[in-house]
């Protein structure tokens, strides 16, 4: 990894981070005053807000990304891509924004935080993220992300005291959400210039389109779930599998972090020197994201029993099972990120990474409909750990000839073995005697060690016992 890849890597871990850290701050708080039904009615009627937010993107986040990464050094081209993508989405924005309202008034029975969403969805007119993506421009996205995240973070520990407080929680998400986008507006001064050429937006719609399908089916496969389980077991239900999702989003941070830089760098390397640089990316990807994925999200799994009443207080212990039911899922997204950033979608192939997903989407509404009556949240969490798997194993078909994935398998299992050895022996340590402070800091520390201990002994197994084996039969 060169260093202006190393630079923008961290720079986007920071900004995807810190994007968490604010809600890991504020769950605990939020558990304690809104309480289980209160996040899951803020969960549920966020969810349809999001389902309708993917037909106002339509796919114009990865393919604005791309686009202006191809173009990236040409400032007409640039400035002419920018005004055509920018424009074709404010148009989609506004189409969706009257369509969401009908919604509202028609099947939510006006539902005032239903209403206040409205604002996170507009907002989505101004989001030009994408725009300093492509031009691989992360630092001025994760300074105005900060500093919007700070004022967010104070607003809501100075304003929500109750459990009836759940608009102006929706309210100031959904603010913050609208200021962050409309200063990344600013930011383009210099950046674009008033293009020279007739403006062709409908050129953009077909490959908008077909990207648009992956994230409507991951929209349905993952906001979805909230909605069925809100339908069919209630708003406390929703809430433990929304605080549990939050949790989930702490060690996906990583794969995002790494899916916004690669997608720019190697749609850039399209035309240069890709099939040398390209399977050196992808193996080494693979080997990062595994290595803490796995670390991550077996810890995790390891320290649920103290880490959830420490974290959301009480009156969350289902929030233990949901959380071990959906930590694998890490390890699945991980690995068919790396496949669809740094293959699929640089080389153009975006209806198959599209028909992976829709039949994902498609799996998990069944899968759900199956499971949550029985199972609850439960059951919508493992309907989501089987949907990974499949989107996964259906990602590895489509490359199977192009890449080697018998390779890529075989240096996570490593990885994938120490995080469950380290779980079990985690869950077999019990500190009943200490503040959950106290033993969450202990299996902590005493899960880093293990972890590190075992890939250790792993990396010696293989450098002697292999290596030494491999010289003895090559000596006969």
């Amino acid at each position: 990894m060169d260093n202006t890849l190393r630079k923008n890597y961290i720079l986007n871990c920071i900004y995807h981070i810190f994007g968490l850290i604010m809600p890991v701050i504020m769950t605990p708080y939020l558990a304690r005053t809104l309480g289980s039904d209160g996040i899951g009615h803020y969960g549920y009627y966020y969810a349809f807000a999001t389902c309708f937010l993917a037909f106002a993107q339509l796919g114009i986040s990865r393919y604005g990304n791309r686009a202006i990464a191809r173009v990236s050094s040409d400032l007409m081209q640039r400035s002419q891509s920018f005004f055509e993508i920018c424009l074709l989405q404010m148009l989609l924005t506004a189409l969706v924004t009257i369509g969401y309202s009908i919604f509202v008034v028609s099947v939510l029975d006006n539902n005032a935080v239903a209403w206040i969403f409205l604002i996170m969805l507009a907002a989505n007119a101004f989001d030009v993220t994408w725009f300093f993506f492509g031009m691989e421009r992360f630092g001025i996205v994760v300074f105005r992300n900060f500093v919007i995240k700070i004022i967010m973070l104070f607003c809501v520990l100075a304003f929500i005291k109750k459990q009836e407080d759940v608009w102006l929680y929706a309210l100031i998400v959904s603010g913050c959400t609208l200021s962050v986008n409309i200063w990344l507006c600013i930011s383009l001064y210099g950046n674009v210039s008033f293009p020279e050429s007739r403006l062709n937006l409908w050129q953009h719609l077909r490959p908008i389109f077909v990207l648009f399908l992956p994230i409507l089916a991951v929209s349905i496969y993952r906001e979805m779930d909230k909605v069925m389980l809100g339908a069919i077991s209630g708003m406390k239900e929703v809430g433990y599998y929304e605080s549990s999702e939050r949790v989930l989003h702490i060690p996906l941070a990583l794969v995002t972090s790494l899916e916004g830089v690669m997608l720019p760098r190697l749609s850039g390397l399209m035309n240069t020197k890709w099939p040398e640089k390209e399977k050196q990316y992808i193996y080494h990807s693979i080997l990062f994201l595994m290595f803490a994925t796995s670390a991550l999200s077996f810890g995790l799994m390891g320290i649920a029993d103290e880490f959830v009443p420490l974290f959301f207080g009480n009156g969350f212990d289902e929030c233990v099972s949901i959380l071990r039911i959906l930590l694998p899922c890490c390890l699945f997204q991980a690995f068919a990120s790396v496949i669809r950033t740094q293959y699929l979608l640089p080389r153009g192939m975006d209806i198959q990474y599209a028909s992976v997903l829709l039949l994902g989407a498609i799996c998990n509404v069944i899968l759900n409909a199956v499971l949550i009556p029985r199972f609850a949240a439960f059951g919508a969490g493992a309907a989501t750990l089987m949907t990974e798997m499949l989107v996964c194993v259906g990602h590895c078909f489509i490359v199977r000839k192009e890449l080697p994935l018998v390779k890529y398998i075989a240096a996570s299992f490593p990885f994938i073995g120490g995080g469950m050895v380290m779980f079990v022996i985690l869950r077999l340590i019990r500190f009943s005697v200490f503040y959950l402070w106290k033993a969450v800091l202990l299996k902590t520390l005493i899960g880093v060690g293990l972890f590190f201990g075992i890939m250790f002994l792993e990396w010696l197994l293989v450098k002697y016992l292999f290596n030494g084996m491999s010289n003895l039969f090559n000596d006969k």
